[in-house]
């Protein structure tokens, strides 16, 4: 059972204009607490209230964020009676039995964006060690939350599709924002009342929460966005529902992806935030593809690598970390082993089924940099789709390409017969992805001389009048060549222009 209560819309509707009127805010937590980010907030010691503070936004940050005790006489000092009155109606608040006069919080209640989200405590009021249910709720103002809501496209859509939805911030955002109905679901009871209550709460009237496992709930329903923070760890057995996702920590993941042909529209994409495995000859990416099963030349995959770690690394954190005994440490190691995984990728993936017949299916990975972001994901997507098109090789000679701002090219020079001579030419680029390419020397020259003035086909004919090629080479191989440039990020062509976002 949760500690919280579906109480009236006038409840809810007190509370909620409290809360705004008070400037409960992302902005006033960093600032009072000296933060860069809200997230740095889920420390393992609670921090020291701001001195000199004593306002309605202290006495909510205690009480529904750092998760201390509050007096009774300080809420019905801050509180107006109405928001006071709902505190209580919805279960916010709590009498503290050891102490008379003293309440707490059972939840935590926090500002994200232009929300209010509550999900389960992750410390005690009185400091001792707090011990999650299997079923927790998690927070949804950790670094890696923050991280899979930055990379969801903010563009309206139809109807979208949360799953593993937790306290269905995701679906909250969309449904606010943009997505003309929104679905959050969750395979736990508690993750689904707290998404219904954080649903009344910020009076979102287009969402449903609903409870069932994966696509069970929707199983007459299809979407044009499906997204996904599921549960990834490796775990042999499931100690936290949000976290363990079986031996290899891809059971959820695959499932979800095996769902799409059933549940995805034309055109219509799934971003999920994951672990997941490369093994011996089998990228994650080519695996992503192959559980789409007999559908999966419907669907292009692209992979944005955040990290990447060795099967080790992740056997051994659990063991650093206390959580796991040797014993099943060694069980990990082995059975990575007998998978024949050579790494695990943290990253988000991106799962399209082509609205255009006859567009051969594109397979991408990609190495996020500082600056990659939810456009230029999009950008990805976006020219990705255009490249392996049928009019690509037409677009790309009647182009114009220039070279990207950030584009670095690298000369090694080596000594040969008593001078130093160029051997080595690397393109390299962290926008906007973090790439690196070796190339031969007359492909850094096409690069110098692609100034957006010269078609594609004319850079064709200098190259070929420079002696750079053959005449022989065919027109489609250099298209070709200039859209793997574009791919990488070293080009840019005027009908796919980079987002820039981060300028």
């Amino acid at each position: 059972m949760t500690p919280l209560h579906l109480g009236s819309p006038a409840s809810f509707g007190a509370l909620r204009a409290f809360l705004q009127d008070s400037g409960y805010s992302e902005e006033t937590v960093c600032e009072r607490y000296g933060l860069g980010a809200q997230h740095e907030i889920l420390g393992s010691s609670r921090p020291a209230p701001p001195a000199g503070k004593r306002d309605a936004a202290e006495l909510l940050i205690r009480l529904f964020i750092t998760g201390g005790y509050a007096q009774q006489a300080e809420l019905t000092q801050h509180f107006p009676p109405d928001a006071l009155a709902a505190a209580w109606e919805l279960g916010l608040v709590t009498p503290d039995e050891s102490k008379p006069g003293r309440v707490y919080s059972p939840v935590c209640l926090y500002p994200l964006r232009r929300l209010f989200i509550a999900s389960d405590r992750w410390t005690n009021p009185d400091g001792s060690p707090y011990t999650p249910g299997a079923d927790v709720v998690y927070p949804a103002i950790t670094r890696n939350t923050y991280r899979f809501l930055g990379l969801l496209p903010s563009a309206p859509c139809e109807r979208l599709l949360d799953l593993c939805s937790g306290s269905g911030v995701a679906a909250l955002l969309a449904a606010s924002g943009g997505a003309r109905l929104a679905w959050a679901v969750d395979i736990t009871s508690r993750s689904t009342r707290f998404a219904g209550f954080n649903r009344l709460l910020n009076g979102v009237a287009n969402l449903t929460a609903l409870e069932g496992d994966l696509y069970e709930p929707v199983a007459k329903l299809a979407f044009d966005r499906i997204v996904a923070h599921p549960p990834y760890l490796p775990s042999a057995a499931t100690r936290w529902i949000f976290q363990d996702a079986g031996v290899q920590g891809e059971e959820i993941t695959r499932r979800i992806v095996e769902g799409l042909p059933d549940h995805l529209t034309a055109g219509g994409r799934l971003y999920c935030l994951a672990l997941g495995a490369d093994q011996r000859g089998r990228p994650l990416e080519d695996r992503i593809r192959a559980w789409l099963g007999v559908a999966q030349a419907e669907f292009d995959v692209l992979v944005a690598a955040v990290e990447t770690h060795t099967p080790e690394q992740i056997a051994s954190q659990p063991l650093l970390r206390g959580e796991i005994t040797q014993k099943e440490y060694a069980s990990r190691r082995a059975s990575f082993a007998r998978a024949e995984i050579e790494a695990f990728v943290y990253g988000l993936f991106i799962v399209q089924r082509a609205g255009r017949p006859g567009r051969a299916p594109f397979t991408v990975r990609r190495q996020m940099g500082a600056r990659t972001g939810s456009a230029e994901l999009e950008w990805a997507v976006r020219w990705e789709s255009m490249a392996s098109s049928a009019e690509a090789q037409s677009l790309l000679l009647e182009s114009r390409p220039a070279r990207s701002r950030d584009l670095e090219l690298c000369v090694v020079h080596r000594p040969r017969e008593g001078a130093l001579e160029p051997q080595d030419f690397n393109l390299q680029t962290d926008y906007p992805f973090s790439m690196e390419s070796r190339v031969p020397p007359w492909t850094a020259a096409l690069i110098a001389a692609c100034d957006g003035v010269r078609t594609g086909r004319e850079l064709r004919a200098y190259c070929v009048e420079d002696g750079l090629i053959s005449d022989a080479v065919p027109a489609a191989d250099f298209a070709r060549l200039l859209g793997s440039l574009v791919s990488g990020g070293f080009l840019e062509i005027e009908a796919c222009p980079l987002p820039r976002s981060a300028d």
